[in-house]
């Protein structure tokens, strides 16, 4: 079975303290994401519909809309367990569903995959990983480090770095990761 990659989906919005709650509400309450009503219901704006409808997903809470076992075990109004997220153990479970769903990719990249290289990393890290692992997969063929926009300073050295990685991508498409990893770290340690 292939691996499908999710990067997208929760509209830039990181989840709220009391979305998945929220969300449960709305879906128990039989509301659709669809309806143009959704923004009232929920209070949010129309971004953040589709944002709360993510986490709701990639925490386990429902799968395509519909309530889980999981989702009434915590959120059920009579009978959940921890309906605010006050237990330490429900963040954990929470933690866990998100790494091991696979509806957001780059948390299960992030701790089961750079944690175990490092221990201290910089942002410009997690993006390369990431990045190259994309490459690894056959996802993506031309790299681009630079997703937002970087101070002055910076934008030289994102520059560089992207322009090696497709230096080194262009000449060889086959290279493997462990080999990209070590050219980028001689040429980045110059």
């Amino acid at each position: 079975m292939k691996n499908r990659y999710t990067f997208s989906g929760h509209e830039s919005f990181p989840c709220k303290s009391l979305w998945l709650k929220k969300g449960y509400d709305f879906v128990a309450n039989k509301n659709d994401f669809n309806s143009p009503d959704a923004v009232i219901t929920l209070g949010v704006g129309k971004n953040m519909v589709a944002s709360i409808r993510f986490w709701l997903k990639a925490f386990g809470v429902t799968n395509t809309d519909v309530l889980t076992e999981l989702g009434n075990y915590l959120f059920d109004e009579s009978k959940g367990k921890d309906k605010y997220l006050e237990d330490i153990a429900t963040l954990w479970l929470l933690h866990f569903n998100l790494v091991f769903s696979e509806e957001a990719t780059l948390y299960k990249m992030f701790f089961c995959g750079i944690q175990k290289e490092r221990t201290n990393f910089e942002r410009e890290q997690v993006l390369t990983y990431v990045k190259l692992r994309m490459v690894e997969a056959g996802k993506m063929t031309n790299v681009r480090t630079q997703t937002y926009v970087l101070p002055e300073k910076d934008k030289s050295k994102a520059d560089d770095l992207e322009q090696k990685i497709n230096e080194i991508l262009s000449g060889d498409n086959n290279i493997d990761v462990c080999t990209l990893l070590a050219i980028l770290n001689k040429k980045l340690n110059k």
